[in-house]
C-alpha cells in the first residue's frame, strides 16, 4: 500500500503548473529603478541581476515558499519571504541607500595604444573632438605633445610655422573661446616651436566643441576649446620633460588625511602644480640679421577640496612670452637692441569653481577673473609704431541640470564685466582706437535634451544675451541618430553672437609673429558679430579599432571686424564691419591596435570675406 501512495504523490507534484516570480527593485529615496542589483533565490538556487529598469524575472518555478535575497553595493541588503501561488507573484522591493567606503585598489588593463579622438560616448558629439592625454602623447603628427595642435585636423586647422590659434569651420582665430576647467584663458598660445600655452602634462584631456550645446555658455562664433586638468592622483606623483625647445615639470600632491582616511572618499582632491619654460631659439645661430629670438613660460596651479557634498577648486593659469626680430634691411653689425622689433604679451586667469550632484540633479558655479596684455614696437622707415592693448574680464556662471527618465533640462545664467584698452601710435600720431571701453554681458541658457526611443536624441535650446543696445536671441537644434552599432549621424543648426573681436590683422607680416589677439569690446565702431551655422556629421565604425568621421558645414557670418584686403599693418587704422561665408568638408580616419596606430585627415573649405564691394579669401 505504500508504493501506490508514493506514486500518487509524485504524479500530483509533477502535474503542478510552472509559475513566474517577477521582481522590481527601486530606490527608497528617489523612486528610481536600481540597476545591477543581485537577486538570489536560495531555495532553488537561482540568481540574476536587475536590468536598467530595475526588473528581473524567474520563470518555470513551482508554487510554494521561497527565500529572496537582494543585494547591491551602496544599499542595505534585503531578505524577503515570498509565497508563489498558481498565478505567480509580482514583488516590489525598496532598497535604502547605504554608502560603503571601499579601500583603494589599483587596476591596470592590458596596454592598448591610445590614438586619435577619445572613444565616443553619449557626452561627446560627432561634430566635436576630444583627445585624452594618452592620445595627445601618441599623436604622430606632433614632435612634442602640444595641447592646442592635438585638436587640429579636419574642420580645425592651425599654422604651426606661424602662431595664430585655431581656425575652426573657416572662422578667424578670435572666434574660439579657450577654457581651462571652465575658466576663460585669453590667447593661450606661444610662438616658435611650441603653439599651445598649456602644459600637456597637467591635462587629462583637451576638447574642441563646435556642437550647439557645449558651446552655448560662452560667446564664441566658432566654438570652445576646453582643457581639463588631471584629477588628484591620491598620492605624490610627478612628470616632466626636457627638449631643445622647452622644459616642463608637473607635481601632484594629495590632501592631508585624518585617521588614514580622506575627508570625503571618492572626491579627487589634491594640489596640482605645473610649470614650463620655453627656449625655441636655443639651438639657432645668434647675431644673424634674420634671427627671430623668442622665449616664454606658462604655469597651472589647482587646489581641489571636497566641500558641501561637492568639489571646490581654486585654479590659476598664467603665461607670458616675448619675441624680438631684426629688420630685414639691417645687417648683423648694426642690428642692436634699438634696431629690432619687440613684441611682449601675457595672460592671467584665476577661478573658483564648485560642482556637486545627486541622483537627479547636477549643479555648478564658477567665478573668475581673466586678463591679457600686449605691447608691440615695430620699426619702419617712417619711424616706430607702438601698440598697447589690454583686455580684462570678471565673470560668473551658475548652472543646474535636472535629469529624468526621458532626458534632462539645462538652465544656466552668466554675467561678464569686460574692459578693453587699445592704443596705437605711429610716429607722432596717437590713435586711442578703443580707449578704456567697458562693457557688461548678461546671458541665460535654457535647453531640453529628449531621448526618443533608443536611437534618437534631440536637443532644443537657446541663449538670450543682453548687451549694450538690447537683447539678442540665439536658438539652436541638434538631432543625433544611432542607426546601428557601426553608424551614427548628427545634424545641428545654431545662431551665435560674439561681443568681442580682435584688431590683429591676419594679413600682416607682424601677425605671423605675434600670437596674441588684440581684443576689443563691441560698441561704437566695433560691431557685434553673428554666425548662422549648419553642421552634418557621421561616424562610421567599419571594424574594431577603426573609425571614420565625416563632417560638412556651412556658415554665414556678419558684423565681422575686418582689415582692408592686402593691408600690412598690425592693426587696422579704422574698423570696417564686413561679412563672410564659409563652407567645408572634412574626413578623419583612425586605426588603432595594441601596438600600432594610423591617423589620416583631409579637409577642403571655401571662405570669402567682404567689406563693401571688396571681397577676398583670408
Amino acid at each position: 500500500m505504500v508504493l501506490p501512495a508514493a506514486l500518487l504523490c509524485l504524479t500530483v507534484q509533477a502535474s503542478s503548473p510552472a509559475v513566474s516570480l517577477r521582481i522590481e527593485v527601486r530606490d527608497a529615496w528617489s523612486g528610481e529603478p536600481v540597476a545591477g542589483a543581485l537577486v538570489e533565490l536560495a531555495d532553488v538556487p537561482r540568481r540574476a541581476f536587475t536590468a536598467a529598469d530595475g526588473r528581473v524575472a524567474f520563470s518555470t518555478l513551482a508554487p510554494g515558499p521561497y527565500h529572496v535575497a537582494v543585494r547591491r553595493i551602496g544599499y542595505h541588503p534585503r531578505a524577503l519571504h515570498a509565497l508563489l501561488g498558481s498565478s505567480g507573484l509580482d514583488l516590489a522591493v525598496v532598497m535604502t541607500a547605504h554608502p560603503v567606503f571601499l579601500a583603494g585598489r589599483r587596476v591596470e588593463s592590458p596596454r592598448r595604444l591610445m590614438f586619435g579622438d577619445v572613444v565616443r560616448g553619449d557626452s561627446v558629439h560627432l561634430a566635436d573632438r576630444v583627445v585624452t592625454a594618452g592620445a595627445l602623447r601618441n599623436n604622430p603628427l606632433l614632435s612634442e605633445p602640444d595641447a592646442l595642435l592635438a585638436v587640429a585636423g579636419g574642420h580645425a586647422s592651425t599654422r604651426p610655422e606661424s602662431p595664430g590659434g585655431l581656425i575652426v569651420l573657416g572662422g578667424a582665430s578670435d572666434q574660439v573661446a579657450y577654457l581651462v576647467d571652465g575658466i576663460p584663458v585669453f590667447s593661450p598660445y606661444h610662438t616658435g616651436a611650441v603653439s599651445g600655452g598649456l602644459n600637456p602634462d597637467a591635462l587629462q584631456a583637451v576638447g574642441l566643441h563646435v556642437s550647439p550645446r557645449p558651446a552655448a555658455d560662452f560667446d564664441a562664433l566658432g566654438g570652445v576649446f576646453a582643457g581639463h586638468t588631471r584629477p588628484g592622483a591620491g598620492r605624490t606623483a610627478g612628470s616632466g620633460g626636457l627638449s631643445t625647445s622647452q622644459s616642463r615639470l608637473t607635481i601632484d600632491l594629495p590632501l592631508p588625511t585624518s585617521g588614514g582616511l580622506p575627508a570625503d572618499p571618492g572626491m579627487p582632491g589634491g594640489l596640482l602644480l605645473s610649470g614650463r619654460m620655453l627656449f625655441p631659439g636655443l639651438v639657432l645661430p645668434k647675431g644673424e640679421p634674420s634671427e627671430i629670438d623668442a622665449d616664454g613660460s606658462d604655469g597651472i596651479a589647482k587646489l581641489a577640496v571636497p566641500v558641501a557634498g561637492g568639489l571646490l577648486q581654486l585654479l590659476a593659469v598664467g603665461l607670458q612670452g616675448s619675441v624680438t626680430a631684426a629688420r630685414s634691411e639691417l645687417t648683423a653689425a648694426d642690428g642692436g637692441p634699438a634696431g629690432r622689433h619687440e613684441l611682449e604679451w601675457g595672460s592671467r586667469s584665476q577661478g573658483l569653481m564648485w560642482a556637486g550632484s545627486t541622483r537627479a540633479w547636477q549643479s555648478a558655479a564658477r567665478l573668475w577673473r581673466a586678463s591679457t596684455s600686449t605691447n608691440v614696437r615695430w620699426l619702419a622707415d617712417s619711424g616706430a609704431t607702438t601698440v598697447r592693448s589690454s583686455f580684462a574680464e570678471v565673470g560668473g556662471l551658475a548652472q543646474v541640470v535636472r535629469a529624468d527618465t526621458a532626458g534632462e533640462w539645462i538652465l544656466s545664467a552668466r554675467l561678464q564685466m569686460r574692459r578693453s584698452v587699445f592704443e596705437r601710435r605711429a610716429g607722432s600720431i596717437h590713435a586711442p582706437l578703443a580707449a578704456r571701453q567697458p562693457a557688461t554681458l548678461a546671458s541665460s541658457h535654457v535647453a531640453r535634451r529628449q531621448r526618443v526611443g533608443e536611437r534618437i536624441d534631440i536637443s532644443l535650446g537657446g541663449v538670450v544675451s543682453g548687451y549694450g543696445d538690447g537683447w539678442r536671441g540665439a536658438p539652436y537644434v541638434d538631432v543625433r541618430f544611432v542607426a546601428s552599432d557601426r553608424l551614427s549621424i548628427a545634424v545641428s543648426g545654431a545662431r551665435r553672437f560674439q561681443f568681442v573681436q580682435t584688431l590683429r590683422n591676419p594679413e600682416s607680416i607682424v601677425a605671423n609673429i605675434l600670437p596674441v589677439e588684440l581684443l576689443v569690446n563691441a560698441g561704437g565702431a566695433m560691431p557685434v558679430a553673428r554666425s548662422d551655422m549648419a553642421i552634418l556629421a557621421a561616424e562610421i565604425r567599419p571594424a574594431a579599432g577603426s573609425t571614420i568621421l565625416v563632417r560638412g558645414w556651412s556658415r554665414r557670418l556678419s558684423g565681422l571686424a575686418l582689415p582692408a584686403a592686402g593691408g600690412d599693418d598690425l592693426a587696422a587704422h579704422s574698423i570696417s564691419a564686413g561679412h563672410g561665408r564659409a563652407r567645408g568638408f572634412s574626413i578623419d580616419a583612425t586605426l588603432a591596435g595594441a601596438r600600432f596606430g594610423a591617423l589620416a585627415s583631409y579637409a577642403v573649405q571655401r571662405v570669402r570675406a567682404s567689406v563693401g564691394d571688396t571681397s577676398w579669401t583670408p
